[in-house]
């Protein structure tokens, strides 16, 4: 073998070895958009940003592709929730007077999930009533509200909410729908969720709760 020869497969394998060990550096700096604290930064740093929609517009197709899933509702949750603060005369758990209606409470909570299992929104519903242990015996109040803790969702509202039984009845029943959307910026709202909670509290103070989406 000549040198000339000799020294062409030198500097190719010099030209190859220094691709591939570039290459390697690279893929090792490239954040790791699989790890939910990865993406997690990402999306506070896109919150924390003065203009949110244009920091998403900045980032990366990959890193945009990563907040889109991060975003996305994948699974679904009932909860007992905290039904937080109640009158004095709706507290359950206080012995009533001789003649005085024992009154309960049941809240529930849909959550919405992403991948990670981390909540995207809330459907709360929060009913109190009061009862002699046959019927109710006051109208129950009924209490509904959303929360998005979830960069770029929003809470539109509820589409639906029917009530039966109540006041005299032995039961009362409770359903709400609401509405959630997920509006990225530059793009129309295209991910819209329809979650409903329903109730159902008796006379006894026994209470049931599901959820559908």
């Amino acid at each position: 073998m000549n040198w000339r020869l000799k020294l062409t497969i030198l500097l190719l394998l010099a030209v190859t070895t220094s691709i591939i060990f570039a290459g390697g550096v690279l893929a090792q700096g490239d954040p790791d958009l699989t790890d939910p604290a990865v993406v997690e930064a990402l999306l506070d740093r896109i919150a924390d940003a003065d203009d949110p929609g244009q920091a998403f517009s900045q980032l990366t197709p990959e890193e945009q592709a990563a907040v889109r899933s991060a975003l996305t509702v994948v699974s679904h949750e009932v909860i007992e929730a905290d039904p937080g603060p109640a009158s004095t005369a709706l507290t359950p758990g206080v012995a009533p007077s001789p003649g005085t209606p024992r009154c309960y409470q049941n809240s529930h909570a849909m959550l919405g999930k992403n991948i990670f299992r981390q909540v995207l929104y809330e459907l709360k519903s929060d009913t109190r009533w009061c009862s002699d242990g046959i019927v109710i015996t006051m109208p129950p109040a009924v209490m509904i509200s959303g929360r998005t803790p979830a960069l770029f969702w929003e809470y539109v509202g509820n589409i639906n909410q029917v009530q039966s039984g109540g006041q005299g009845y032995p039961f009362h029943t409770d359903y709400v729908q609401g509405h959630f959307r997920l509006c990225l910026p530059r793009v129309a709202c295209a991910k819209h969720s329809y979650p409903s909670i329903t109730k159902q509290q008796y006379a006894n103070g026994r209470r049931t709760s599901w959820g559908a989406h």
